[in-house]
């Protein structure tokens, strides 16, 4: 396999950095097969991952927002007859509508950046959370996949 094709895939996990040129080898290599430097087994170099608020952000925009969502759904079946409240129910629907989407699609990256056990397609999640009424059920796909990736 050529050094191109090498660095373009993604690292398996009994796969680890060359803590000298960074190509992906297998961790029970002493040596690198590139540049000859000695790599000690299961050791690679320090990648920080980033444990910032920011997803935490996300992640409560994306509680809040489905929560919105569900909870303006069962308000509308309750008073589908009044008219009082449509302008208001309407305005937040579109708001919880449009945050789902981007929270799903933001937290979902920062899980990509953050964790080897779970590579989530962040677009395809994302659209997930715009289709209508099944977004819910996305969103709960999610968090459980999620929380079981982060702990």
């Amino acid at each position: 396999m050529d050094e191109q094709n090498e660095q373009k895939r993604h690292k398996e996990p009994d796969e680890m950095f060359c803590r000298s040129c960074g190509i992906i080898i297998k961790k029970e290599a002493e040596i690198c097969p590139h540049c000859g430097v000695r790599n000690l087994p299961g050791t690679s170099p320090s990648i920080k991952k980033s444990h910032s608020s920011a997803s935490l952000d996300w992640y409560k925009a994306l509680i809040g927002s489905s929560l919105l969502w569900l909870f303006l759904w069962i308000f509308v079946a309750l008073i589908a007859d009044s008219p009082r409240f449509d302008a208001l129910i309407g305005f937040l629907l579109l708001i919880a509508w449009i945050v789902l989407p981007i929270a799903l699609y933001n937290d979902s990256e920062y899980v990509k950046k953050n964790t080897d056990t779970w590579n989530p397609n962040s677009v395809l999640w994302a659209i997930g959370g715009c289709i209508w009424l099944l977004n819910l059920i996305v969103v709960l796909v999610y968090i459980i996949k999620r929380n079981e990736s982060m702990n």
